[in-house]
């Protein structure tokens, strides 16, 4: 079976694709015809597969792809963030009781 994107790109297992509505981009891990419309199975990240139609999709090069790296920085401005966060939301628990609307 050979498939096309909307721009006459043949598609294949393998093929990188990008649905241009999000910017989603994966590769092609499978291909099936369900009621006549193509449709065309996409790895976006280890845990994320979907299928699209190919009729909303364009063939991409795997460069386009965004890799997920994550620096020093990040995890120092990671900290900073769950340190800040819990000395602001950092409750004490007690035992007055709460006055209702009752």
């Amino acid at each position: 079976m050979v498939l096309k994107d909307k721009q006459g790109r043949e598609i294949d297992v393998g093929t990188y694709i990008i649905y241009p509505s999000t910017g989603t981009i994966g590769e092609v891990l499978d291909i099936k015809n369900e009621d006549g419309a193509d449709w065309v199975l996409i790895e976006v990240d280890e845990l994320t597969r979907l299928w699209y139609n190919v009729d909303f999709i364009e063939v991409t090069d795997k460069s386009n792809k965004k890799q997920k790296v994550q620096s020093k920085d990040d995890l120092s401005n990671e900290e900073k963030l769950q340190d800040q966060l819990s000395r602001r939301f950092d409750t004490d628990l007690n035992t007055d009781g709460g006055v209702g609307g009752g």
